[in-house]
Order: C-alpha cells, then sequence, then structure tokens
C-alpha cells in the first residue's frame, strides 16, 4: 500500500519576517552603510549657493515706437512657443560667452578646472574615454562650459515667466551670474530688433542715392525734351498755349475798340443831322479845340445879347457881333466833323488790327496742333520724374526715422527683469539633515532587501527538499506468489467504501496491466474545493468565482499547476473526472475553463457526460448537435463548436448521448479529435463525469487525468492512475472533495 500525498509545502510570510529579524546585524551594516554614505556625501560635495532672476516675455512696444509714428500696435504673436525659443536663446553659448566677458570671468576659481592642475583619476578617466579633456579648450571656453552646465532655466508653467537660476560655490557669484544672464538677455532682444533696423538704415542710404541720380536724369529728360519739342514753359502753361490766349485777348479788345468808335461816330454825325449841334457828345466835348471854340461862342454870345439890349438887328455892331458867333458855330461844327472822321480811324486801324491778330492766331493754332504730340511724351517724362521724387521723398522720410531710431535704449525689446537675483546666504547642497536621512533610509532598504532575499533562498532550498522527501515513493506489499509469476492478479477488497462499478474498474485495469506503483504513477495534489452546492447555488458562485474565497484560491492554485503543466511538458488535454461524485466534474470543468480563457489560454472544454446536470447545462447552453453527432459523421466541427456566453472559452455538447455509447465509437475515434483541437487550442478539458468501466475507453488519447474524490478516496485514485497509466495516461492530479460532514463521503460510497 501507498501512503497518503500531501500538498507541497508553500512558503509562509511569518517564517519569512521572522528570519529577516534573526538577521539583524546585516540591516543593521547596511545601515551604517548608508550613514557613512551621507557623512562621505556631505565632506566630498562642497556647499552650492544658488540664485535666481526672473524675466517676463512679453510684447512691450508702444504705438510710438514704430518706423512713422504709425499708432498700431506691434503684431508678434506671444505664445509658448515664443517664450520656448527665448528659452533656448537663453541656454545659448554665444549668450554665455558674452556674460563671461561681461565679468571677466576667464580663468577665475570655479570657471578654470585647471588653475589648480588635474588629478590622477580625472586623467586616467579622460584617457579612457570618459569625458572632455578640458586642456583641448581655451580659458574662455572651459568657462562658457561650467557656465552652461551649472545655468537652470525655464518656464514657469501656464506662464510667461522665465526663471535664470545659477548655482555656484559662492554665493555674491550666482547672483551675479544670475542677473548678467538676464540683463544681457534683455539687451539682446532690443539688439535683434535694433539690428533689422541698422540694416534698413544702409539699404534706404543706398537707395537713395540711386534714387537722387534717377531723378536728376529724369528731370534733365523732362526739360531738354521740352527745349527741342519747344514746349517752353510759361507762368502757368505752355508759351504757345500762352499766346494764343494773349491773341484771342488782344482780338476780342480790337473789335470792341472798333465797335465802340465807329459807334461814337455815328452818334455824332446823327447829332449834327437832327439837331446840328455837338452839345450832348461827350466825345465832342472832351476836344481841347471844342472846348475853346465853346468858350469863344459863349463870349461871342453874351456879347450879341448885351448889343441887342443898346442896338438893333441892323446896326453894323449887331451885325458884326452877329457874324462872329456864326463863325465860331462853324468852327465847332468843322471840330466836330473832324472828331468823326478821328473816331472813323481808329475804327478801321482796330478792324485792322483785329484781322491782323486773328491770321497770327491761326497760324499759332496750326503751329500748337503739331506740339500737342509732344506734350503727351513730355507729360509721360514729367509722370515718371514726378514718381522717382515721391519716392525719394519717401526713403528720404524713411532714413531720417530709421536714423533717429538707432539708439538701442529706444527699441522696446521682448522681455523685462520682473525679479533681480539676490546673494544667498545659505547653501542649497547638501543639506545635512535630509542627505543623512535619505543615505541612511537608503541602507536600510538594501539591508531589509537581502534580508529578504537570503531568507527566501533558504527556505525554497528547505521546501524542496521536503518535497523530494514526499515524493519519495512507499513499497507495497506485494504477495510472494505475485513476485514469482506473471499471471493476473485479482484486486482484493479495500475496506475503504469504494464502490462496485469502481473496484470492478480497478480489476479490469489491474488484470490487464500489472504495474509497479511508482511516483509517476502517484496523483499529484492540486487544490482542495470545497464540496459542490446546489445546483442554483452553483450557477451564482460561477458567474463570479471571485466572489467566493473558498472556491477562488483553490481554483487559481489548481490552474496555476495546470497552465505551467502546459508550458512545461505540453500536455493540452486533461480529462476530469470524480469517483463517488454527482457533477463535480461539471462544475469543476466550467470553472477551470473560465480560469485558463481569463489568463489568454485559448480554452476547449469537451462534454462526455449523459448524466445532468452536465457542463452543457451549467454554462446555460442549447440543446444541439455535439460529440456524438461528429464521431458519426452527422454535423461537420463548425456545427457541433459552440461559444459559452460568460467567457470566451468554446464547447462541444455531448450531443446525442446514445450515439456516444456504441462500441468502440469513442476508444477509436477520440484520440483523432483530441489530436486534431490540440493543433488548435492551448488547453483542452473533457468532463468525463463519474467514473464507470467505460470511463477508460472514454479518455482514448488524453495526456493527464484530474481525479475528483473525498480525501478518504485518495487511495481509489492512485489505483485508478495506475489503471489508465496503461492506458496511455502520462500523468494524473487528484482534487481533493470537502464533505459537509465527516461522514458524508461514506454515505456517498454506500
Amino acid at each position: 500500500m501507498q501512503q497518503p500525498y500531501q500538498p507541497a509545502p508553500s512558503l509562509s510570510v511569518a517564517d519569512i519576517a521572522r528570519g529577516m529579524l534573526r538577521r539583524s546585524v546585516l540591516i543593521a551594516s547596511c545601515l551604517a552603510l548608508g550613514a557613512v554614505a551621507g557623512f562621505g556625501i556631505l565632506a566630498v560635495n562642497a556647499p552650492q549657493y544658488a540664485s535666481e532672476a526672473q524675466l517676463l516675455v512679453a510684447n512691450l512696444a508702444t504705438p510710438f515706437d514704430r518706423p512713422n509714428n504709425v499708432q498700431e500696435q506691434r503684431t508678434d504673436q506671444i505664445d509658448d512657443r515664443f517664450v520656448a525659443s527665448q528659452v533656448s536663446v537663453l541656454k545659448s553659448e554665444d549668450l554665455a560667452r558674452r556674460v563671461v566677458k561681461q565679468l571677466q570671468l576667464e580663468g577665475q576659481g570655479e570657471f578654470d578646472p585647471l588653475r589648480k592642475g588635474m588629478g590622477t583619476v580625472k586623467k586616467t578617466m579622460l584617457a579612457i574615454g570618459f569625458g572632455t579633456d578640458p586642456r583641448l579648450m581655451d580659458k574662455e571656453q572651459r568657462a562658457v562650459e561650467h557656465l552652461v552646465k551649472n545655468a537652470a532655466i525655464y518656464q514657469v508653467p501656464q506662464s510667461n515667466v522665465i526663471v535664470v537660476r545659477y548655482q555656484a560655490l559662492d554665493g555674491k557669484t550666482a547672483s551675479a551670474v544670475a542677473n548678467a544672464l538676464s540683463e544681457t538677455f534683455v539687451l539682446s532682444t532690443r539688439e535683434s530688433l535694433s539690428g533689422p533696423n541698422a540694416r534698413a538704415r544702409d539699404w534706404l542710404a543706398a537707395q537713395i542715392d540711386v534714387l537722387r541720380k534717377k531723378v536728376a536724369a529724369s528731370e534733365a529728360a523732362v526739360e531738354k525734351y521740352r527745349a527741342e519739342a519747344g514746349l517752353l514753359k510759361g507762368q502757368t502753361a505752355t508759351l504757345g498755349t500762352q499766346e494764343i490766349s494773349e491773341l484771342n485777348s488782344q482780338i476780342t479788345l480790337a473789335e470792341a475798340a472798333s465797335t465802340e468808335a465807329r459807334a461814337k461816330a455815328d452818334e455824332i454825325v446823327a447829332m449834327l443831322e437832327s439837331v446840328g449841334s455837338v452839345d450832348a457828345s461827350a466825345e465832342v466835348l472832351g476836344n481841347a479845340v471844342v472846348q475853346r471854340l465853346r468858350e469863344q461862342q459863349a463870349t461871342s454870345m453874351r456879347k450879341v445879347s448885351e448889343l441887342s439890349a443898346t442896338y438893333l438887328p441892323s446896326h453894323p455892331k449887331m451885325i458884326a457881333a452877329q457874324r462872329e458867333l456864326e463863325g465860331v458855330e462853324k468852327q465847332l461844327r468843322r471840330e466836330a466833323l473832324r472828331v468823326v472822321d478821328s473816331l472813323q480811324g481808329q475804327a478801321k486801324v482796330a478792324e485792322a488790327r483785329a484781322d491782323s491778330l486773328r491770321r497770327s492766331l491761326d497760324e499759332l493754332k496750326s503751329r500748337e496742333g503739331g506740339a500737342l504730340q509732344s506734350e503727351v511724351k513730355l507729360n509721360e517724362l514729367e509722370r515718371e520724374a514726378a514718381a522717382d521724387r515721391t519716392l525719394l521723398e519717401t526713403m528720404l522720410a524713411r532714413y531720417a526715422d530709421a536714423n533717429a531710431r538707432q539708439d538701442l535704449n529706444l527699441q522696446p525689446g521682448y522681455a523685462r527683469v520682473i525679479q533681480t537675483a539676490s546673494a544667498a546666504a545659505m547653501p542649497f547642497f547638501p543639506k545635512p539633515g535630509p542627505t543623512l536621512m535619505l543615505t541612511a533610509l537608503a541602507g536600510l532598504a538594501l539591508g531589509l532587501g537581502l534580508a529578504f532575499l537570503f531568507e527566501v533562498i533558504r527556505q525554497t532550498g528547505r521546501m524542496n527538499a521536503m518535497a523530494a522527501r514526499v515524493a519519495e515513493p512507499v513499497p507495497e506489499r506485494v504477495p510472494a506468489h505475485v513476485a514469482r509469476s506473471n499471471a493476473a492478479v485479482p484486486v482484493p477488497d479495500l475496506d475503504i467504501g469504494i464502490a462496485a462499478e469502481d473496484a470492478a474498474l480497478l480489476r479490469r485495469g489491474m488484470a490487464a496491466a500489472p504495474q509497479a506503483v511508482t511516483a509517476e504513477n502517484v496523483p499529484q495534489v492540486l487544490a482542495t474545493f470545497p464540496f459542490v452546492p446546489q445546483l442554483i447555488k452553483a450557477f451564482v458562485q460561477l458567474e463570479d468565482v471571485s466572489a467566493v474565497p473558498e472556491l477562488a484560491e483553490p481554483l487559481v492554485r489548481a490552474v496555476t499547476a495546470i497552465a505551467e503543466n502546459i508550458a512545461r511538458n505540453s500536455t493540452k488535454s486533461y480529462a476530469l473526472t470524480s469517483i463517488g461524485g454527482s457533477y463535480d466534474t461539471a462544475f469543476a470543468t466550467v470553472a477551470l475553463a473560465r480560469e485558463l480563457s481569463a489568463r489568454k489560454l485559448k480554452t476547449m472544454v469537451l462534454d462526455l457526460s449523459s448524466t445532468r446536470p452536465n457542463v452543457q447545462d451549467l454554462m446555460a447552453l442549447a440543446d444541439g448537435p455535439g460529440l456524438g453527432e461528429l464521431m458519426s459523421g452527422q454535423a461537420d466541427v463548425a456545427k457541433v463548436i459552440v461559444r459559452d456566453l460568460k467567457s470566451n472559452v468554446q464547447v462541444i455538447r455531448a450531443g446525442g448521448a446514445g450515439l456516444l455509447m456504441q462500441p468502440g465509437v469513442l476508444q477509436a475515434r477520440m484520440p483523432a479529435v483530441l489530436a486534431s483541437l490540440a493543433q488548435v487550442y492551448d488547453a483542452i478539458l473533457v468532463n468525463a463525469g463519474e467514473a464507470s468501466p467505460s470511463t477508460p475507453d472514454c479518455l482514448q488519447g488524453v495526456g493527464a487525468v484530474i481525479f475528483l474524490a473525498a480525501a478518504q478516496r485518495q487511495k481509489d485514485a492512485a489505483a485508478a492512475g495506475r489503471t489508465l497509466a496503461g492506458r496511455g495516461v502520462r500523468q494524473t492530479f487528484f482534487v481533493k472533495l470537502e464533505t459537509r460532514d465527516a461522514d458524508a463521503g461514506l454515505r456517498a460510497a454506500s
């Protein structure tokens, strides 16, 4: 007989903790080593001081900063990309080089690592290719490299503020470098705006020189063409146009003078003919001779009046006075006629002058008609000259504006300092308290980790030794006549409550192939499952196995063992059968299959049990063709494979149970079916139901068998495993089933 096998021992957290406490010396040593390392860090590292300045990146331009005093803001967009670009400018070596020159840091203190020479360790590291050799750089390059390495420049999140932080061995040096970096950057932003202004000024100067020559040439061309075409310019127009205008005016005046003279002459003649006197004619009365004659006429008329008062008309004095008066009047008439002749002569002269002016006007018009075409080209030349002159004036205005903006203080820039760096009074690194605490905690963690590792290794070795001792077979006492004969030996009756059909199965198997009891035939204990609940509660537990602690833990242990065995031995097919159970195999098959599928293993379930409830019932699958129809050729594989509604498990139902019970059907075709499925699936679970005499025939081609039975039936499982080993089953496993009470197993057997 073989002694019952116990589950393999496992690691205990409490044992590991107690073992770690026994290694207190190791933990204390690591803690002390960490503290010593902290003191070493404090001793090796010199105190570091840090100072920081802050810059605000913004558009500082005003409407009056633009050229020509344009009243508009600058359109420069200030966003995160622009601020990030300015951070890169601050980190550039060119800016650092300007700071080094400004503060004269070449060869000063920490900025020159070669000031105190180079140690042997440093030389050795440089010789094997670690680091950059400072001896290959000059003092300025070494100072720039040190400044860039110790400067921390970053943007404050969600803002346009840039922090310039510098660390040095001296607080004043740190603040001076941080402030110099900030001020130099602000100055560089102004220079970035002044540079384009200077380039524009130079370009404008060159363009102005060209335009001046061009304007002079265009204006000279205008005047030259004007002279060649005879389009000399007067006060308001060309000479020809002005001359035509003056001729028109003179013709009008001549015609008016002629008309006026004739009118005056006609008026005098009409007065003489009608009245005989020209007293009402202004032209005659305005004549000096007429005026003297009128004085004489008045004198003669007064004389006649005086004499008429004394003498009669026939008196010689009266006659003489009367004749004198008549003579004066005749002279007046002759003078009026001479005025008429003079006016008529003036009219003729005016008419002749007007005719002459008309002829001159006609000649001038004909000459000016040919000059109009020349004037068109002259206008074109004048427009070109005017355009060049306007462009020159614009360039001169812009040049004056650019020349006035050359001063850097007039440039607005893109940044301003909002916080200057001050000299730090306390070093920021290393801090004694935090440094010692961190190194001590690191040493403590190292000690605990080493103690845990050593204890796990020790206990794992102890457990492996125990497992080897457990796996040693116990020799079975066999009657002497069995050793002398190879004939079949009947199986003795066992007083452990084995069922009659189980005994028949064992007798049949051992009569067919008696074997010696070895460690390979002993079923390995996978786990201990709780008793199978009632059918309704079984559905609930299978919905969420993790909610049933007494089932979840052993199920995980069993699945882990199966998955490891699949990976190690490539055994993919596992049959589940029970000894003295009810629907334990169906319940366990569904639980194991769903857990294997949850671990990303492609799982197939074959249901061979005709006893209800079976896998089909626990998975709530509809009736349909199954394994019986497949083996009999009544259905193909695509129609018999269905999917579990709660997982990715695929199932082949039992189907027509009568077809499976036909003699030799399963025994002949089961190995081929399992071999085909093994090419597609990672794990194949066969629900063989409760053990019966036909069970060995049903399990042909199965790689491993899992027995489900109470602890009292473990020997029966061992015997059945030996029987199945003769049928080609390579491995057997055992799952203990708890019972509701201590006698449940015996009652089930009876």
